[in-house]
Parts: C-alpha cells; sequence; structure tokens
C-alpha cells in the first residue's frame, strides 16, 4: 500500500468527522495537521507523522490560548523566527499539551485498511474522552496556574503541562499575570534565575519583562 493510499484511507474516517465538530484540515505536508478555532483565543489542534516503514504517528493534543501566545508573538524567540506562527492558520504556538495518548495511538506501523480506519475510530474515541476532558479543563487559564503550582510544590518544573523549550517560562509568568496570581512576583524571580545563563534569551526576557506590567490580569484568584 502506497503512502498515499494509507492517507487516503486514514483521513477519510477522521476528516467527516472532524470538519463536523468545527475542525479545519490542512493535510499536505510531512505534518498533516487539525485545528479547531474554539473561539477568538483558543485554538485546539494536533498533527499525524506517516512513515515510510508504514507507522504512523500521532502528536500530542495541543492548546493555543493567544492571550499567552499573542506576548509571545510579540517578544519572539531566538530558536524560531515564527513566519508561519504569526499567520495563525496551519502553526499554532502551543500553550498547554496533552502527551498521555492511550496505548491504542502508541506509533505503529499498519498494513491494512482495517487497521488503519481502526486507529482513526481509536483517535476519535479519545478526542472525544480524554482529549475533550484536557481541553475542557485547561481551556481555563487559572486550572493551568494551579497545575503550573502544584509542579512547582513537587519540586518539577512547569514544563510538565507548558510547551515549548525555554519559552515555556515565557507562558508560566504571562499566565500568572493573567490570573491575577498572588505569587507573580515569586515566579518572575524564578524564570530568572533559570534564563541567567542563557545568554541568547535574555535580550527577548528583557523585552517580555517590559511588557509584563502593561498585561490587565482577566482572572482574579
Amino acid at each position: 500500500m502506497t503512502l498515499a493510499e494509507r492517507k487516503n484511507i486514514f483521513f477519510g474516517v477522521l476528516t467527516p468527522y472532524l470538519e463536523k465538530i468545527g475542525y479545519n484540515s490542512y493535510l499536505t505536508g510531512g505534518d498533516p495537521s487539525y485545528n479547531n478555532k474554539v473561539n477568538e483565543y483558543l485554538v485546539v489542534h494536533f498533527f499525524f507523522n506517516f512513515y515510510t516503514n508504514g507507522g504512523i504517528g500521532s502528536s500530542a493534543l495541543f492548546l493555543t490560548n493567544y492571550d499567552v501566545e499573542d506576548h509571545i508573538l510579540s517578544t519572539g524567540i531566538p530558536t524560531n523566527e515564527l513566519i508561519q506562527q504569526r499567520k495563525k492558520t496551519k502553526y499554532h504556538l502551543p500553550t498547554v499539551a496533552f502527551r498521555d495518548l492511550p496505548s491504542s495511538l502508541e506509533e505503529k506501523s499498519l498494513e491494512s485498511k482495517e487497521e488503519l480506519e481502526e486507529y482513526a475510530h481509536s483517535y476519535i474515541t479519545y478526542l472525544e474522552n480524554e482529549g475533550q476532558a484536557f481541553i475542557e479543563k485547561y481551556s481555563y487559564l487559572p486550572n493551568i496556574l494551579k497545575e503550573m503550582d502544584r509542579l512547582e510544590a513537587e519540586g518539577k518544573y512547569w514544563k510538565e503541562i507548558l510547551s515549548g523549550g525555554p519559552e515555556y517560562l515565557f507562558r508560566g509568568v504571562i499566565i500568572s499575570k493573567l490570573c491575577n496570581d498572588p505569587k507573580f512576583e515569586d515566579k518572575q524571580l524564578f524564570v530568572d534565575s533559570l534564563l541567567g545563563d542563557l545568554d541568547e534569551w535574555q535580550p527577548y526576557w528583557q523585552k517580555l519583562k517590559g511588557i509584563l506590567p502593561t498585561i490587565e490580569p482577566k482572572y482574579s484568584l
């Protein structure tokens, strides 16, 4: 079975379902993707990888909150010019990621039409259940802040819920400010300490520190 045939079978199941519930499809290139613009500031998105050995893999389920990401688009980051992300079409900077895919969606080789269709239906089941629970919970920024605080209390880093490289730290302080977090200043000092030795990140961090005082809280804890 050719790569094109495998994609046609898989997306033949997935696309009609997803488009019916509001997703747009971007199925060209090496990372065929779907995204759903839930409202003016929230986008749900994910992608798949198809391999020449017959394997298929699912990405994490990503949520983009533009109350957060517009500030990162403004400051920029040193590792990506963000040209595609600024278009806000196929590609979006992810705020949080749900990486705990069920075993039915582990990367695997799919050799038949039946296996491809079963994998697509498994994804639909995941999206309707664990995925939807994640979307509902973490679409609300105070719930992200609560998880950040839980991780910190356990000696873990925010990157277990927040997406990205070092810019996950930017997301953390922006979310803290948006939520009127009483520990905002502690979080800013924490980020200062972690980024202190990353010289290439300092201009971007200093720019964000200039923006942070202008961010009006959207929530009051």
